[in-house]
Protein backbone atom coordinates (compact mmCIF):
# COMPACT_ATOMS: atom_id res chain seq x y z
CA UNK A 1 0.00 0.00 0.00
CA UNK A 2 1.28 3.35 -1.16
CA UNK A 3 0.40 6.48 1.16
CA UNK A 4 -2.62 7.51 -1.42
CA UNK A 5 -4.13 3.91 -0.85
CA UNK A 6 -3.70 4.23 2.71
CA UNK A 7 -5.78 7.11 3.43
CA UNK A 8 -8.66 6.11 1.57
CA UNK A 9 -8.23 2.54 3.54
CA UNK A 10 -8.51 4.60 6.48
CA UNK A 11 -11.27 6.91 5.11
CA UNK A 12 -13.53 3.80 3.87
CA UNK A 13 -12.69 2.26 8.16
CA UNK A 14 -13.96 5.66 9.29
CA UNK A 15 -17.33 5.06 7.18
CA UNK A 16 -17.83 1.80 7.42
CA UNK A 17 -21.24 2.40 9.86
CA UNK A 18 -22.29 4.95 7.85
CA UNK A 19 -22.52 3.06 4.58
CA UNK A 20 -22.97 -0.27 4.43
CA UNK A 21 -21.01 -0.25 0.68
CA UNK A 22 -17.63 0.69 2.55
CA UNK A 23 -18.54 -1.89 5.11
CA UNK A 24 -18.67 -4.81 2.39
CA UNK A 25 -15.57 -3.13 0.48
CA UNK A 26 -13.40 -3.00 3.54
CA UNK A 27 -14.93 -7.03 4.40
CA UNK A 28 -13.72 -7.74 1.12
CA UNK A 29 -10.19 -6.01 1.70
CA UNK A 30 -9.54 -7.85 4.90
CA UNK A 31 -10.15 -11.26 3.16
CA UNK A 32 -8.97 -11.19 0.60
CA UNK A 33 -5.90 -8.33 0.52
CA UNK A 34 -2.96 -8.43 2.45
CA UNK A 35 -3.04 -5.18 4.46
CA UNK A 36 0.04 -3.08 5.92
CA UNK A 37 -1.09 -2.52 9.17
CA UNK A 38 2.11 -1.51 10.25
CA UNK A 39 1.41 1.57 7.49
CA UNK A 40 -2.03 1.70 9.09
CA UNK A 41 -1.35 2.13 12.32
CA UNK A 42 1.20 4.83 11.99
CA UNK A 43 -0.82 6.93 9.39
CA UNK A 44 -4.65 6.66 11.37
CA UNK A 45 -2.39 7.29 14.66
CA UNK A 46 -0.55 10.94 13.09
CA UNK A 47 -3.91 12.07 12.17
CA UNK A 48 -5.76 10.71 15.20
CA UNK A 49 -8.22 8.40 13.90
CA UNK A 50 -6.95 5.20 14.89
CA UNK A 51 -9.47 5.01 18.27
CA UNK A 52 -12.45 5.56 15.93
CA UNK A 53 -11.14 2.67 13.57
CA UNK A 54 -11.11 0.63 16.15
CA UNK A 55 -14.21 1.44 17.27
CA UNK A 56 -15.68 1.04 13.59
CA UNK A 57 -13.99 -2.51 13.50
CA UNK A 58 -15.72 -3.26 16.93
CA UNK A 59 -18.97 -2.25 16.04
CA UNK A 60 -18.68 -4.11 12.47
CA UNK A 61 -17.70 -7.23 14.10
CA UNK A 62 -14.74 -7.29 12.09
Amino acid sequence: MNYKETLYFIAKCLTISLEEKNSDEIELVLKTMDVDWDTVVKVSTSHYVFPAIYCNFKRADF
